[in-house]
């Protein structure tokens, strides 16, 4: 068995070499110098530096002493003999890296004479680099997005619709799931993983420090069910700074605001609940900088390892299973357990999911097809949710591999998906999101009360004419 270091060298290389054959890096064209692919990618330098020889072995880089690794001037060609099927998927994505290649493996085993290339654009401008690659080709045949990225795509009839390619597993999905990705010609992208937000926390942690478990079972106002944890905040070197929080909290837009929901408010008709989002912004506030039980991070693919609720400076975190199944694939210290989120009286949660979509003018629509049949086939599903942790589309999948308590925690108890809503169910649009974002730096540093910060958000409500 590859040791994963082995892995990540290879699937570095095989990134560069799928830019440059799909013309995103053009011969001549300078790559990133060893330290920023690194720093990109989470690699060490060894682990750069063999993956950019195997580019040099294969004639795709040339080394210039001083200036760094160029693409050749003169690209070997491809071999023709083979069919290709590529896949453009964004990046960072938690999906992309710990659960696609099952898909693919799968796919490569019964379609033997197909190639499956992936390249990762960013999620910075992701639409705007995919057009640009199918006006330069090579054109994908399939695309896999998030949710908001869905929601964010105009020319949704330029994508096919993926309704019959699961006409014999449409019944096993949560319907919430699949209204999520129809657009004006159907379902437009088929979900492939998903998770609503909630709390994840340490078990072990919370037993050295003589804290009952939450109960997954039970539901209730923050201030009372979760009372021992968000009073949990410790100097345990004696520096006088605390190294350990109640909760891991990340200030992105599919995070803190389950927070607001809980206590009742309602993004979309902000200025009738101005009440609740003071409320919201002052319980940030409290448990950031007025009793310091939280504290503050800034999620990077980059730096899972010093994730404060990975490296046990945190005993909870708000998350979803695609983060926690990475942090896992990072070698957690413990297993962590899941509970409902409990920060207000509302059940209230959101939810987060990949799809692939498969553009009209694919050059493959039939491999595409069969692509997307294997991707949400119960055995595949079933061996990603076991092997990784993801969650299934598929609600029998989920009930065979996850017990009761731990669905219940999380919100599955039912098929319905009560009150987990889609970023673009929860938030006006991704304008105000942007906006949203921008307003709040000074809130999140500290600097600005949570009245002056709930102003403000109001502000651009009344001005898009809410």
């Amino acid at each position: 068995m590859k040791r994963k270091t082995d892995f990540l060298y290879m699937k570095l290389a095989g990134i560069i070499r799928e830019q440059i054959h799909s013309g995103v890096l053009k011969p001549g064209d300078f790559l990133l110098s060893e330290n920023e692919l690194a720093l990109r990618y989470g690699l060490s330098r060894i682990s750069v530096r063999k993956s950019l020889n195997t580019l040099v072995d294969e004639g795709l880089v040339l080394k210039k002493p001083g200036l760094g690794s160029v693409v050749a001037a003169h690209l070997p060609r491809e071999e023709r003999r083979r069919k290709t099927l590529r896949i453009v998927t964004t990046s960072p994505s938690n999906y992309a890296d710990y659960a696609l290649g099952m898909t693919i493996e799968a796919f490569e085993k019964e379609h033997p004479h197909t190639d499956v290339k992936v390249l990762q654009l960013s999620a910075v401008d992701f639409w705007k680099s995919v057009h640009t690659l199918q006006e330069t080709g090579p054109y994908p045949d399939i695309l896999l997005v998030t949710d908001r990225q869905f929601r964010e795509l105009e020319r949704k009839e330029e994508y096919m619709d993926l309704d019959e390619r699961i006409e014999h597993t449409k019944r096993m999905f949560y319907p919430k799931l699949l209204g999520g990705f129809e657009g004006t010609s159907g379902l437009q992208a088929l979900p492939v993983t998903f998770s609503p937000v909630f709390i994840a926390y340490n078990p072990a942690l919370l037993g050295r420090l003589g804290i009952p478990l939450p109960d997954p079972h039970q539901y209730g106002n923050g201030n009372e069910t979760f009372a021992p944890l968000l009073g949990l905040s410790e100097d345990r070197n004696g520096d006088g700074i605390p190294d350990l929080y109640a909760l891991s909290l990340s200030h992105t837009y599919n995070r803190w605001p389950v927070i607001a929901l809980q206590n009742g408010v309602d993004f979309n008709r902000l200025t009738e609940h101005a009440d609740a989002l003071r409320t919201t912004l002052n319980l940030l506030h409290d448990m950031l900088y007025r009793k310091r039980t939280a504290i503050l991070y800034t999620r990077n693919k980059n730096s899972r390892n010093i994730e404060p609720f990975a490296t046990e400076n945190a005993a909870m975190m708000l998350t979803t299973a695609m983060e926690l199944a990475a942090l896992k694939e990072e070698s957690l210290p413990f297993e962590p357990q899941a509970a409902p989120i409990r920060f207000g009286p509302e059940r209230a949660t959101l939810l987060v999911a990949n799809a692939i979509m498969v553009p009209v003018a694919c050059p493959e629509p039939e491999l595409a097809a069969a692509f997307c049949k294997i991707a949400v086939r119960s055995d595949i599903q079933d061996r990603i949710g076991r092997t990784s942790g993801f969650l299934s589309v598929l609600r029998g999948i989920n009930e065979s591999v996850w017990d009761k308590a731990h669905l219940q925690a999380i919100r599955l108890g039912d098929a319905r998906l009560d009150r987990c809503l889609f970023v673009h169910e929860a938030f006006p649009d991704s304008a105000f999101i942007s906006e949203m974002d921008y307003e709040l730096g000074l809130f999140w540093a500290g600097l600005e009360t949570a009245d002056a910060a709930a102003e403000r958000l109001l502000r651009i409500r009344s001005r898009e004419g809410e």
